[in-house]
This record gives C-alpha cells, sequence and structure tokens, in this order.
C-alpha cells in the first residue's frame, strides 16, 4: 500500500514538473489573512463600525442562502447581459449559483455547518459583494465585519462578508503589470466561491488564535476545495507545482501568516486524506480546531 502511494505520489510529481510554466509572478488565491486581517479583528475589538461595499443592486439565490450584491456602473459594474430576461444580469446569477453549490457541498454533503448569517428560511443570507479585484492580484476575499459571543482574547470567531472579481478578465492586470488571474471567467468565480465559503466557515464555527498560526492549513483547505468541487478545474496546479519545485520553502505544516502560499501548495496533501478516509478526519479536525487547538496539532490529533 505505502509503495503503491509513493509511485502515485511520484507519478503526481512528475505530471506537475512536466506543466511547468515559465517563471512568473502568480495571482493570490486569497486575500482573507495576513495584514488585512489583523487590522479587522484589532478595529472590532476597539468598538469600530466597520463599513461593507455599498452597492446599488442584490439578488437572493435560489435556496435563499446568499444576497449577491453589484453594480451596472462604474469601476466594479458587472456586465449586463442578462439572456433570460429576468432582469439580473447573467454573471449575477452564476455567482448566485457558484455559491449555492459551494453551500450544497460544504453543508448539505460533507456536513460542516453553516455560517450563521442564514437566518431562517433565508431571512438573513449571507452577503456576497462583486466588485473590482484586478489590481489587488487576488481572486477573493473573505472579510471579518463582527465577532461572535463565544470569542475571547485569545480565540475568535466571526460572522464575514466575501468579495469576489466583476468579471476575471484574461485582460485584467495587477498593479505590477501582470496577468491579475491564471483562470478567468466562470471558471474563476466558481472555484473562488468553492474557497471563500469555506473560509466564512472556518472563521465563523471553528475560529482563529490571536497568533494566526496554522493559517497555512486554513489556505490549504480552501484550496483543496477547488479541487473537491471543480476537478476540472486545474487552477490549482499552479500553486501545487510549488511544492515539487521548492519542497524545503513549502514544506508541510508551516504556521505563520507569511507562509501562507505553502497552505496552496500542499492542498495534495487533503486529497489523499479524504480519498483514503472519507470526510469524518476531515470534520473532527476542524471541530478539534473549534476547541481552540491549533490547526496542524488539530491534524495530528
Amino acid at each position: 500500500m505505502i509503495s503503491m502511494y509513493c509511485s502515485r505520489i511520484v507519478q503526481r510529481a512528475l505530471l506537475f514538473v512536466c506543466m511547468l510554466l515559465p517563471m512568473q509572478l502568480l495571482a493570490d488565491k486569497c486575500g482573507t489573512f495576513g495584514n488585512h486581517f489583523k487590522a479587522r479583528q484589532e478595529a472590532i475589538r476597539k468598538g469600530e463600525r466597520l463599513l461593507r461595499p455599498d452597492l446599488p443592486y442584490s439578488l437572493l439565490s435560489k435556496q435563499q442562502h446568499f444576497r449577491i450584491h453589484y453594480a451596472l456602473v462604474g469601476e466594479g459594474a458587472v456586465d449586463p447581459r442578462d439572456a433570460d430576461n429576468n432582469s439580473f444580469p447573467d454573471y449575477v446569477e452564476e455567482c448566485a449559483r457558484a455559491f449555492e453549490h459551494a453551500y450544497a457541498i460544504e453543508v448539505d454533503s460533507m456536513g460542516f455547518p453553516p455560517t450563521p448569517n442564514n437566518g431562517e428560511n433565508g431571512s438573513n443570507p449571507y452577503d456576497v459583494y462583486i466588485i473590482e479585484f484586478a489590481d489587488q492580484g487576488m481572486y477573493g476575499l473573505t472579510t471579518v465585519v463582527e465577532s461572535l459571543p463565544q470569542s475571547t482574547q485569545k480565540h475568535a470567531y466571526s460572522l464575514t462578508y466575501i468579495e469576489v472579481d466583476n468579471n476575471y478578465s484574461v485582460n485584467d492586470k495587477n498593479s505590477l503589470g501582470n496577468t491579475a488571474f491564471n483562470t478567468f471567467g466562470l471558471d474563476a468565480l466558481k472555484i473562488t466561491a468553492a474557497h471563500e465559503y469555506h473560509h466564512a466557515i472556518q472563521l465563523a464555527n471553528y475560529g482563529m488564535n490571536d497568533q494566526q498560526y496554522d493559517v497555512s492549513l486554513y489556505e490549504m483547505f480552501s484550496t483543496w476545495l477547488e479541487f473537491h468541487l471543480y476537478p476540472e478545474i486545474k487552477d490549482y496546479h499552479f500553486y501545487v507545482k510549488d511544492y515539487f519545485l521548492e519542497p524545503k520553502k513549502n514544506r508541510f505544516g508551516q504556521r505563520y501568516v507569511h507562509q501562507i502560499a505553502s497552505g496552496y501548495a500542499n492542498a495534495l496533501f487533503f486529497e489523499y486524506l479524504h480519498g483514503k478516509s472519507g470526510n469524518a478526519p476531515l470534520l473532527e479536525t476542524w471541530n478539534e480546531i473549534g476547541r481552540k487547538t491549533y490547526g496542524y496539532r488539530a491534524l495530528e490529533m
């Protein structure tokens, strides 16, 4: 069994090495953690009022778990095309479907608890904002906005909202003039919904310690979910290949905030664990994190 597993890892290593692209600055998967996260948490502790994006229109998703906010003019405007003539842009409807699919798999199928933002019968749905992300060079962002009652000084549980890009265009450039994304259009939107919604689940139900230890595990899991929900979309290849290129830099278990990218690179670990043992060890790991155990220690347990 071990020999077979090692053989499969070698085959995958060869696959990714063969797929290597010329050296480039890769787009960030996610802007959730780091200085932005720390600043928001500090503002919450001080009792400051945190503002959300102000967008004029919204669509309630079919299952009423999400409200998608958008604009038709300005920098972050969505394409107004409306093929079914129902007064909602197609891109906004695709966004709602992507998040409902994330909910169906991550909550209904895998058994993770939903974010507490959802009121009874969708009366208080989770907020998703469509903005322009190209210049920031990231796919999405889950932003803390309110502390939940079970929070302590050492371990915070947070309500959040999510922001996604308005088109994931191949023509978008980041602030350095590089292509903003590695995957484009609806494919990028789908994997971002899968990735960011689990960050919302993580931060509300399992929390984050005050030192932000083990955020690479949080990113590792969200990146793996992209593959789990959409195995045909290969965006994770851009990051997993770094494990084979620079294994020392992307070693498994790096715990500090500045090593977030090692989580992207190690995402295949959860594919192995899930394939071997199903959802149970994944859920129990997160339940242990919710009991205020650091992430990699929870995984060991």
